[in-house]
Parts: structure tokens; sequence; C-alpha cells
């Protein structure tokens, strides 16, 4: 059990909890968007200094790199989501409600309604 109360599901493989293998999941996102950034920089710097412009290459580089490592980023989250949300086998039954509460409408009642 977590600290929540909460059971854990362990992986046949490690032992580690799927909260754990996500968690990893998001981790290697996060690394891999601020190695694009700086990946980005870095060849833009170096061009910028081939082409005799080392502050302007080194910031269309980063420029550049920011908008790979965000269409890397969301290309991932998106692929995550769709893997846990096949792990989980569609954890919430009703979709487009918030915690799986359907509200129910007073319109058409008789008496007063708040």
């Amino acid at each position: 059990m977590d600290t929540e109360g909460s059971p854990r599901k362990s992986s046949p493989s490690g032992g580690q909890g799927e909260d754990v293998r996500v968690g990893w999941r998001m981790a290697g996102l996060a690394w891999r968007f601020t190695t694009e950034v700086i990946a980005g920089a870095v060849l833009g710097w170096l061009v910028g200094s081939w082409l005799g412009d080392t502050n302007m290459g080194a910031l269309i580089g980063t420029g550049v790199g920011l908008a790979v490592a965000m269409y890397s980023l969301l290309r991932g989250a998106l692929k995550l989501n769709a893997s846990l949300d096949r792990l989980g086998g569609g954890r919430s039954s009703s979709k487009g409600t918030a915690n799986g509460f359907v509200g129910t409408s007073n319109r058409g009642r008789s008496g007063n309604a708040p």
C-alpha cells in the first residue's frame, strides 16, 4: 500500500508499481525536452559562429530547439496517456463527467429549485 492507503499494482518484472513506471516515463519526457532545447541552442551557436553571428545563431537555435521539444513532449504525453488508458481498461465508465458523477437537472420539477 502507498501513503494514501490505496494498493499499488505490482508488475511481474522488477516488482515496481505502475505509478513508479509512469513517473520514470514522465521524467524521461522531461529529460528529453531539456536535452532537445540545449541541443538546439548548441547547434544554433555552432552555425552562428560559422556564419559570424553567434548570438543570433544561439537565439534562433534555441527557438527551433524549443519548438521541436514542445512537439516531442506533446507526442510523448499523448502516447503515455493512450498507454495508460489501455492499461487501465477505461478507468472511468462515464466520459465527460467529473469523477464519474452524472448530475441531475431540476428542470420541469414542481416547487422551488435552488
